[in-house]
This record gives C-alpha cells, structure tokens and sequence, in this order.
C-alpha cells in the first residue's frame, strides 16, 4: 500500500477513533482490516509502521510520521502512549491513551492540509 503522510494521519485517525469507541478492542479487531472485510493492511497493522518501512530515506523508524508523538524515539518505548495502551486493560486509561494519539493525528492533519494550501505552484507566483 503506498501512503502519504496525510493518508496515514487519516487512516491512524480512523483506526484510533474505532479503537477509543471500543477500549476494551485491540488494533487487529478493527473493521478495517483487509482480514475483517475492509480494505485496509499495513505492517504491524499500523499505518505509520507502513509509510516508515517503505520509505524511501531511511527505510524504518526514524521514518515514522506519528515520531514526534513518542518521547523516546519510538512507539515501542515504555514511556509511549502506545505501548501505555498495550500495556492496560483499564478501559478508561485505554480511552486516554487513545485520545492522544487522536488528537495528534488531528493536529499533525491540520498542519498538513495549513502547509498544502500555503504552498504556491512557481508557475502561479508573482
């Protein structure tokens, strides 16, 4: 599947939104999945997992749209709120852990759509 960031930021935003609605879900339950009927698969059944390993610069983690979200370099780290998520089955923390990744997809989207509509074709300047 080829990605831009802005589809990942939607498709992580999709994902997440079902998961915060359904705490008591994992990732691999979500509809979307091409195995549940959707049309959806990636990498570690993440979106940003996707865009990262088939990048064209560095190929990996370093890659990740969703880096700047995981205050020790990746999502896999203790401190992340996605390994906070995997790590409870408290569905109220599971909730909270979910909003922040909503709301940082919201954010990084909206960013992303301010950047699109800021940026001039050279043919059209002057």
């Amino acid at each position: 599947m080829k990605l831009t960031k802005k589809r990942v930021l939607e498709l992580t935003l999709e994902l997440w939104q079902w998961l915060y609605d359904n705490p008591g879900s994992g990732k691999c339950d979500w509809p979307g999945w091409q195995m549940n009927g959707g049309a959806n698969k990636a990498v570690c059944n993440c979106f940003a997992c996707e865009y990262a390993f088939n990048s064209l610069k560095n190929g990996g983690c370093f890659d990740c749209p969703l880096l700047p979200l995981w205050p020790s370099g990746g999502c896999v780290e203790e401190s992340s709120l996605y390994c906070q998520w995997t790590k409870t089955r408290d569905i109220e923390l599971r909730k909270k852990y979910a909003k922040g990744i909503i709301d940082f997809c919201k954010k990084g989207g909206d960013r992303l759509c301010q950047e699109a509509s800021m940026t001039v074709p050279k043919s059209q300047s002057m």
